[in-house]
This record gives structure tokens, C-alpha cells and sequence, in this order.
């Protein structure tokens, strides 16, 4: 790690308890919609009446919850501000920019944001304490970029990961990496063996996933949580983490498909693969853990300056970034350069 220490609100690890106490800790992270909470918290899908009466059964009277006229829950004031006030910083709650469409197993392929124009400015929040502030720059901060390749597209329907790679980077460069294959308990879909090249034969004396998870939480404790599409990487990992360790992940998470979608609305495609050939990042293979998280890596670093010069240097400052807040025009765009093109 950097000089500076652990990041903090960098990644760490909780157990996972109670629906409330996971819905707790979702919340710390921003508001959630009904729906939401009913699907990810209770796996309740199908039904939107039976799932929205599940949700107030279970919430609808504590005082730790509060709902707005769209359906819309957060934490109460007095619980999101039960930390020491010295320790807190105001966020704006972003809309949801999480892919609404499937993607294969690298996560590389997205359908864009559906936004209403009129959708009114999100109401401002403060972050919990148990998070911390981030660091005033990026440059202090460290990082775990991760990739996953995995059995299929969704952990809540039992997909399961069958490699990954963390690639760490402190102080404006990479400092060290990690990657293993994974053996996921159950066959590999020609399909993913199709766009990774992993067969069952590859994996079969890989480890388990139990395995490797005390290296991983090594590896990622104290660092910002950063992916391509960031929610399906931490998805699967925190789901592996509480089938391996009855922990699962907390902390911030960066996304560099959420910033390239901001900074580069020009081009056709966002995908990684796409943003590589932009800038000019070479990749060994697509769709293979290490190669992904290297390539995810080199686009965090070069975000990171474009960020940094347009006053994008501290997570209130991302956040708002992301949620569309106004920034002052950097001196020059995220665009690859002469050596970028070399």
C-alpha cells in the first residue's frame, strides 16, 4: 500500500446477519427502491404487490427506516447520522447506473442507463460513519482492481466464479497483482468455455474458491473495490466471500464503465474491450481475469488524471460527478494521446 495506509472506506468485511442488518448495511450505502430491497434482500421476485407487502412487513414500523411517496427507503436521519459527526461527509444519492440488461460473463457487453430527463435532483444524505471519509485525493487513495470470469451472468441464480485477478495500484501505478483459476463446484456452459477458454478439465484441480478467499481479503481489505461494470465483479465476490467465510464485503466501489460513460458519451461503445483499442492498452486475450483487470487498471489510471483536473478529486466530488452534477471543464478530455496510439 501507499505511504498514506489503508484507504479509508476502502474494502472490509462483515458478516452478514439478519435481513435488517444486511439491509443496514445496503442502505449506509444509498437509497434503495422497494423492489429493490425485495429482490436483493428477501429474493422475492415476481409478484410486485406480494413483494412491496413483504417489505413493509418487515420494515414498514422501525424507526431505523424511512420510505418516500415513490417507494423509495433510506436510513432515518438519527440512524444515518449515529456516528461520530466528525467522521461523516455528505454524498448525493446517484441514480441506479447498473447495466438493465444481461451481459456475458465478462461483463463486457452493456445496454446504456434508461434515465428520466425529468427525474428531480437526488435529496443529499450523510454517509454512516462506519465507512470514514475517503482521503481528499484520488492520488492518495489505493486500489484493487478486479475481474471475474464465472459459470454464468448472475450470482443470485447460483453462477458461480471460475477465475480472478485483483490488480493493486498505490501512488499512480501498479504495485502488485493476484489471479487463479477457480474451481466452481459445478460444470462450465460451453457457452463460457466459448468466450474464455476455461473447460472443466482447466479448473478441475484449480482451487476452491474457500481456498484462495483469506489471499483475496488480504489483498482487497483497506482498498476502494474498482471494476468495469464494478457490480457484477463485487457481486460475485462478495457471494463467494459468504459462501467461503460467512463475511461479506463493505466498503465504497469505483467504476470505470460508470466514468467512461460520463467522460466518453461519444463513443458507440463503452465495453472494455472497445475502451482498450481507444486508448491504446494492449491486450494478451479478452475475457481472461488478469488481462481484464490489467487492462481496467491502466483506464483507472487514466481516468483518474482526466478526474483529477476537472476538480474530480474526493468521493463527494465522484459521486456527484456520476450523478450528473456540473463539473468545471477539464483542460484536456479522456482521448488517447500520440503514445496511446504507439
Amino acid at each position: 500500500m501507499s505511504a498514506s495506509g489503508p484507504s479509508r472506506g476502502g474494502v472490509s468485511f462483515g458478516a452478514s446477519g439478519t435481513l435488517v442488518e444486511r439491509l443496514l448495511t445496503r442502505l449506509s450505502e444509498g437509497p434503495m427502491s422497494t423492489e429493490r430491497i425485495a429482490e436483493d434482500i428477501l429474493a422475492l421476485r415476481g409478484n410486485p404487490r406480494v413483494a412491496a407487502a413483504a417489505v413493509f412487513s418487515l420494515i414498514g414500523t422501525d424507526p431505523r427506516f424511512v420510505v418516500d411517496g415513490s417507494g423509495v427507503w433510506s436510513l432515518s436521519p438519527a440512524e444515518a447520522l449515529s456516528g461520530d459527526e466528525a467522521d461523516q461527509e455528505y454524498f448525493e444519492d446517484p441514480r441506479e447506473f447498473e447495466p438493465d440488461a444481461a451481459f456475458d460473463a465478462g461483463g463486457s457487453s452493456f445496454r446504456g442507463p434508461q434515465e428520466d430527463p425529468g427525474t428531480p435532483r437526488p435529496r443529499r444524505y450523510r454517509r454512516p460513519g462506519p465507512l470514514g471519509p475517503v482521503p481528499g485525493l484520488f492520488t492518495e487513495i489505493d486500489w484493487a482492481v478486479v475481474d471475474v470470469e464465472t459459470t454464468g451472468g448472475s450470482h443470485k441464480t447460483g453462477d458461480r466464479v471460475i477465475e480472478i485477478a485483483a490488480v493493486l495500484v498505490s501512488g499512480g501505478r501498479i504495485v502488485d497483482s493476484f489471479s487463479s483459476l477457480v474451481n466452481p463446484g459445478r460444470p462450465i456452459p460451453r457457452m463460457i468455455t466459448r468466450i474464455t477458454g476455461i473447460d472443466d478439465a482447466a479448473v478441475v484441480e484449480a482451487p476452491a474458491f474457500e481456498e484462495i478467499a483469506p489471499r483475496l481479503a488480504e489483498l482487497l481489505g483497506g482498498r476502494i473495490f474498482t471494476g468495469h461494470n464494478v457490480g457484477f465483479d463485487w457481486g460475485f465476490v462478495s457471494a463467494e466471500m459468504e459462501r467461503a467465510t460467512g463475511r461479506i464485503l463493505l466498503g465504497r466501489r469505483f467504476c470505470t464503465l460508470k466514468v467512461a460513460r460520463r467522460l466518453l458519451p461519444q463513443l458507440p461503445s463503452r465495453s472494455l474491450g472497445s475502451l482498450a483499442d481507444y486508448f491504446g492498452i494492449g491486450m494478451d486475450t479478452h475475457h481472461r481475469a488478469l488481462d481484464d483487470a490489467k487492462a481496467t487498471a491502466q483506464l483507472l489510471l487514466r481516468f483518474l488524471d482526466t478526474l483529477t483536473e476537472s476538480g474530480v478529486n474526493s468521493w463527494r466530488s465522484y459521486e456527484s460527478f456520476l450523478s450528473g452534477g456540473r463539473r468545471k471543464q477539464p483542460q484536456r478530455t479522456a482521448r488517447p494521446t500520440s503514445m496511446d496510439r504507439e
